[in-house]
């Protein structure tokens, strides 16, 4: 799906699958949703930010509350925390594993797996994987 098959947001500019999709509207800024973070809490996003950028071409977009991540469609999502950050994947078939958080289903096969990240040791193989099988999904091309 070609960026101008999706519905633009007059207000905020942001783009969906949907036409009048509802979401936070307006305009965000990245350091403004780290704000209460300590320090390492960002320059650990940027390193993830770069992760994800490694695996293709993406669309970074701060909102209110988190950071998404959109290919086609948007894939993860950053929740920043005060000592670590948050990041759900969109994935689908649900996977199992200790360093899942927590795992939410919203259809037969959409799963959000959700992973916390505290430090560089969490940059591995691991999570580059979770993010290469998220990424497919954001470009639309997941084998089901």
């Amino acid at each position: 799906m070609p960026e101008s098959d999706l519905w633009t947001c007059p207000e905020c500019g942001n783009t969906f699958v949907i036409a009048n999709m509802w979401h936070s509207c307006g305009r965000f800024e990245l350091d403004a949703l780290f704000e209460r973070s300590e320090p390492q809490v960002i320059r650990l996003y940027r390193q993830f930010e770069a992760l994800v950028r490694s695996v293709g071409e993406i669309k970074v977009i701060p909102q209110k509350t988190r950071i998404s991540f959109q290919a086609q469609v948007r894939f993860i999502g950053v929740y920043p925390r005060k000592n670590y950050f948050l990041a759900g994947f969109w994935l689908k078939e649900e996977r199992t594993g200790d360093r899942f958080r927590k795992i939410e289903q919203y259809g037969p096969h959409d799963f959000v797996h959700q992973v916390e990240i505290h430090s560089e040791d969490d940059f591995d193989d691991w999570l580059l994987g979770l993010i290469r099988e998220a990424f497919k999904v954001g470009e639309r091309r997941h084998i089901r």
